[in-house]
């Protein structure tokens, strides 16, 4: 027996669970997002939370610099196959349902080489290369190397201004 059941639904209602489907990567995961968020917001007749509460919003902090947003979706391209994740308070989740929670980019981006059954250096991947976020301005995903630079150091400047202050 087969853990899907059929649903009517309007075609606008269909189209528009399509496209949050994108960001989830398939309906069922959209609907259960929405029945989630539903489920856990205010319910009417009960106080509205706390102002600066409901406006504060979660970031995880990379060893390298990165700040991402706790619930922002991550994917990425293995070969053919588009991988997702999750970003949590204290990592990466890959899969987003289940998975193993990674300390960086780059272990949640091996992690997905591994599941693939690559091994030892071929599963060796740059994690801000490989995972990409939307973009908010053009609604596209790019990889978060070119969303979010990495800052360099000059280093030449660096100690000129360090021989400056003897």
């Amino acid at each position: 027996m087969s853990g899907f059941v059929s649903v009517q639904i309007r075609r606008p209602v269909y189209q528009k669970l399509q496209r949050l489907a994108v960001l989830t990567g398939d309906e069922s995961s959209a609907i259960e997002r929405l029945i989630s968020h539903w489920e856990n917001s205010t319910p009417s007749g009960s106080q509205p939370p706390d102002k600066k509460a409901a406006s504060e919003v979660q970031y995880w902090h990379s060893s390298r610099g990165d700040i991402l947003q706790v619930g922002e979706i991550l994917q990425g391209t293995d070969g053919r196959k588009i991988h997702q994740a999750i970003i949590e308070r204290d990592g990466i989740r890959f899969p987003i349902n289940n998975g193993i929670l990674h300390a960086s980019l780059s272990a949640a981006a091996r992690a997905v080489k591994h599941a693939r059954g690559l091994k030892g250096t071929s599963a060796s991947t740059d994690g801000r290369k490989f995972w990409k976020v939307r973009d908010p301005k053009t609604n596209r995903w790019v990889p978060i190397s070119v969303l979010r630079p990495a800052h360099k150091i000059d280093v030449e400047k660096l100690l000129a201004e360090l021989q400056e202050t003897k």
